[in-house]
């Protein structure tokens, strides 16, 4: 869905992967190593499936595919500090063996991929749960395997994070991606649900207690962290009606009702 004629070698490119009918098979960022190579960051149980569906791509313009990950050590630093850039832009420092990846957002986060030992400045190095909440509260989805070809960018808002391109050549999905953009009113688009509930299970779809106190269907969850309070946080796909809302009550099929808040992602 990115257009690769903006990818340089200072910036990395947000962007998807689509089925014909324009739904996700995954997300990605996409770096340029070199005039010869590009780098495809995706969610690592995606690797084979990934390798396996653009291999036709691959052989038809003579190039070559392979998971690489354990040439790198990858690892997620993180700075306490607000960031006061609002900007969706993904910034790359490539030096010597390391490669340096400044994430949009708050707080200030970077990815650094190395092939040689490096220092970490003053960054501290993130854990898993709160890089996981990190990429939530900033609306940056990662689709796996449990989520494959279930959304359409505008569902995730990727369009509004930079990651759809209108100007570029055909892709697959592009013409349902496009009839959205031009003809269509997107229906959903990525809201923060958190809830205090730890044990709370969040069913797909998701259901809402709203008029009359009947249930209706609201959208379908994405992503799940637990922060260090205990709180419990989803990224959801849901009708962007909602977003006007400061709390919503969700039910599952176990007739437990959650309240959470409702908010609007930093990004996008």
């Amino acid at each position: 869905t990115c257009h690769l004629d903006q990818l340089t070698e200072t910036n990395a490119l947000y962007g998807a992967f689509c089925n014909p009918k324009g739904r996700i098979k995954t997300t990605f960022l996409l770096v340029k190593r070199s005039e010869e190579s590009l780098l495809l960051l995706l969610s690592k149980e995606q690797c084979d499936y990934i390798c396996e569906q653009l291999q036709p791509y691959i052989a038809f313009f003579k190039s070559e595919i392979s998971d690489v990950t354990d040439q790198f050590k990858i690892v997620g630093l993180i700075d306490g500090q607000a960031n006061s850039d609002t900007a969706n832009d993904f910034i790359v420092n490539c030096s010597n063996q390391v490669i340096e990846i400044t994430i949009p957002g708050t707080p200030q986060r970077k990815i650094i991929l190395a092939t040689e030992e490096f220092a970490t400045d003053t960054m501290a190095l993130a854990g898993p749960y709160e890089w996981h909440e990190t990429d939530i509260n900033n609306g940056l989805v990662w689709i796996a395997a449990e989520n494959r070809e279930q959304f359409l960018p505008h569902d995730i808002n990727l369009p509004g994070l930079g990651g759809v391109s209108y100007d570029k050549g055909c892709y697959t999905g592009q013409e349902i991606v496009a009839r959205m953009h031009y003809r269509g009113n997107p229906k959903y688009t990525t809201a923060v649900l958190v809830t205090d509930d730890k044990d709370a299970v969040f069913e797909s779809p998701l259901k809402a207690v709203l008029a009359a106190d009947k249930l209706k269907t609201i959208g379908h969850p994405i992503s799940k962290a637990v922060s260090n309070s205990d709180r419990v946080l989803i990224l959801a796909s849901i009708n962007k009606d909602l977003l006007e809302e400061h709390e919503i009550v969700l039910a599952n099929d176990s007739e437990k009702s959650i309240l959470c808040n409702i908010s609007k992602p930093f990004l996008g």
